[in-house]
């Protein structure tokens, strides 16, 4: 399926989505991310790497048990555990290394742990007995959210060996979310009057990134530019929508026609914004439905919109992306659960190779475009 992107350059880009294609082109290559039928199901995706590799959650073999996975070149490894029975990927940073958390030999309890060279690290908590490691950047330095000896969670930075708390904006909790390469790190934190509020970390000062004019904000992810996205209340609590921090200043994004609220995932270093819209209902079902969007020069697009009629796919949620605009996410095909990726190139359009296409739908974008972007799917089952 196509999918059409406008660019900030006039230009426009073309998402497809292939289940079973083979492409050839003599001035582009394509890479399909090859189908993760190692495991039984897939529970969760995360994040794409900066090189395509996707982190995340499933079950594996045999077992009903879910563990951390890595994805890379069509090759999936299981992350194991710390001594527990299950764990799950949040982040990858360019090194491969891989961070999220995992059960602990005994009490079953949580920790985040760190994956590097081939095995798993536990990154200890703040005294209690629970921690998550939810980002990690080109560095080793990590961010997530632990315990306090009081039970009390707050947003920590772990480098060189050492997790550092990063206190709140002076209520009792506050978790982290993710870290650039600066060492910033964005998360929320609790207010003094029990509201919560999206905040910048730098050196373990913390900085109130405000809200849309409600009484709530939270913060999700950061790019190497210090701008941030996450989702907030406007005016008297009347919506949830998605928001970008830049240049000290909250923007809005809006929602999707049709839908109440939205927020935003992920936000790569050109500014490309992604997350999903949803308290929309789908006219047929009357079940409550969740449409994927890419905010991008002031415009917020929903994915489906751009999908060809008839093609049975609905894209839901597009959870991260990454700086060569590799997207990950989670739709639907004809009603069955699937996780998809998508890259951006600057290279001309692939073309399929007839003979070779098992299934494939397309739409080329002709609207005098410079420039078009490839994209591959995985189909893996629930």
């Amino acid at each position: 399926m196509s999918l059409l992107l406008r660019m900030g350059n006039g230009s426009r880009f073309a998402l497809i989505v292939v289940v079973g294609l083979s492409l050839a082109a003599s001035s582009a290559h394509a890479s399909l991310l090859g189908a993760i039928s190692s495991v039984n199901a897939l529970n969760k995706v995360t994040a794409i790497g900066p090189n395509g590799e996707l982190v995340g959650m499933a079950a594996t073999q045999g077992s009903s048990a879910n563990h951390a996975f890595l994805s890379s070149n069509g090759v999936l490894t299981d992350l194991g555990t710390l001594g527990g029975t299950t764990s799950s990927a949040q982040a990858i940073n360019a090194a491969g290394q891989v961070v999220g958390q995992s059960g602990v030999a005994g009490d079953g309890s949580q920790h985040a742990f760190l994956y590097s060279g081939g095995s798993l690290t536990d990154l200890g908590t703040l005294g209690g007995s629970y921690s998550s490691a939810t980002g990690i950047n080109s560095s080793g330095q990590v961010a997530g959210t632990s315990a306090l000896a009081s039970g009390f969670n707050h947003a920590f930075v772990y480098s060189n060996g050492k997790m550092t708390d990063l206190g709140t904006l002076g209520g009792i909790m506050s978790t982290g979310s993710g870290i650039n390469d600066a060492g910033q790190v964005v998360g929320q934190s609790a207010m003094i009057d029990g509201s919560t509020h999206a905040f910048i970390a730098n050196h373990s000062v913390l900085t109130d990134l405000g809200t849309l004019g409600g009484s709530s904000s939270f913060g999700y992810a950061i790019n190497n530019v210090g701008q941030v996205v996450g989702q907030a209340y406007t005016t008297n609590d009347a919506a949830a929508h998605a928001f970008l921090w830049s240049n000290g200043k909250m923007i809005d994004l809006g929602s999707l026609p049709g839908f109440t609220a939205s927020t935003a995932t992920s936000i790569n270093d050109s500014g490309v914004v992604v997350g999903y819209g949803y308290g929309g209902f789908d006219s047929n079902t009357q079940l409550p439905l969740q449409h994927a969007f890419v905010y991008q020069n002031g415009a917020m697009t929903d994915l489906n919109t751009l999908i060809p009629a008839g093609s049975g796919w609905t894209i839901s949620q597009v959870m991260s992306i990454n700086d060569n605009g590799v997207i990950t996410g989670i739709g639907s095909l004809n009603g069955t659960r699937e996780i998809f990726t998508a890259q951006l190139t600057d290279s001309p359009m692939v073309v399929p190779e007839p003979s070779l296409v098992t299934f494939a739908v397309m739409v080329f974008a002709s609207f005098g475009a410079r420039r078009a972007f490839k994209a591959y799917s995985s189909t893996l089952l629930d």
